[in-house]
């Protein structure tokens, strides 16, 4: 039977709870904290051997506007230590760490996602632990995808601009027309994470109720919590040095409530039709 958009939300909020996935979001942002400073180790050391390192500083001005002021400036004080030390070794290192604790992220997030759909886990472990870590490195592809196109795409805009004599009208065009873009983009990301996550046979959406709702309460999520931050949430006053940190933890928490909800919704409006087959590889 068709659902109202108010009944989805009813069902998809009860699921959430009853499947316990706080839990599950806790435990994701937790390997999201863990990947997170290897990452960017890896990052810096192998954009540093590249000669390139001032695009990581506009890479983290850009992330400037998405995190709460405590969580950037605890980004910021941890990668200046960071630059201080001798980086010889540390790239191949701090690679293999960030997709070890990103890919037990991704594992987290298939195991809720079967809670989500109600299916059991049917791919071995040998299987399992691959697609795992084949997910993460395509999914940070995507994501640096779209930190490229949103530094490198004005620049190219420019170019372009200049060689047609409008440089105005491009300009103007591209303010307005980045901010769209970089939601498809993050709708691609989440929409690969509602294909590929969950154990079961399903057509590929690119455009579903859970992506938008996600990517729309994630927006307005993150622009709330950080002004809640900003403005009332004295975390250095409790934790003391540890604030931006805490600060961290929680933005990622949101974010995987966020992410989670929206597997819900996806779950309620389109049911799981059983496992996917092990014969059937993802994308066939």
């Amino acid at each position: 039977a068709d659902l109202s958009p108010r009944d989805v939300v009813k069902q998809a909020v009860k699921s959430f709870l009853d499947d316990d996935m706080v839990t599950y979001a806790a435990a994701l942002s937790y390997h999201l904290t863990l990947a997170l400073f290897p990452f960017i180790i890896f990052m810096l050391t192998l954009l540093g051997a590249l000669g390139l390192s001032e695009f990581f500083d506009r890479l983290l001005r850009q992330a400037q506007a998405a995190l709460p002021p405590d969580a950037y400036e605890l980004l910021a004080r941890v990668i200046g230590e960071i630059r201080g030390q001798p980086r010889e070794g540390l790239l191949s290192v701090s690679i293999l760490f960030a997709v070890w604790a990103a890919s037990t992220g991704m594992r987290s997030v298939m195991n809720a996602l079967n809670f989500a759909y109600k299916v059991e886990e049917t791919r071995p472990a040998w299987k399992r632990y691959p697609l795992s870590i084949l997910y993460t490195i395509g999914l940070v592809a995507v994501v640096i995808a779209a930190a490229v196109f949103r530094l490198i795409g004005p620049w190219a805009a420019q170019r372009f601009a200049n060689q047609l004599g409008l440089t105005t009208a491009v300009a103007t065009l591209w303010t307005w027309l980045r901010w769209p873009v970089v939601v498809l983009l993050l709708l691609l990301t989440i929409a690969l994470i509602y294909y590929l996550g969950p154990n079961i046979d399903q057509p590929f959406r690119y455009v579903t109720p859970g992506s938008v709702s996600a990517v729309v309460v994630w927006i307005v999520a993150s622009l709330g919590f950080s002004a809640y931050v900003e403005n009332f949430g004295n975390y250095g006053a409790t934790y003391g040095s540890l604030g931006g940190m805490v600060v961290l933890l929680l933005y990622f928490f949101v974010s995987s409530v966020v992410l989670l909800l929206g597997a819900e919704v996806n779950a309620v409006i389109h049911p799981a039709h059983g496992p996917r087959s092990e014969n059937v590889t993802p994308g066939q």
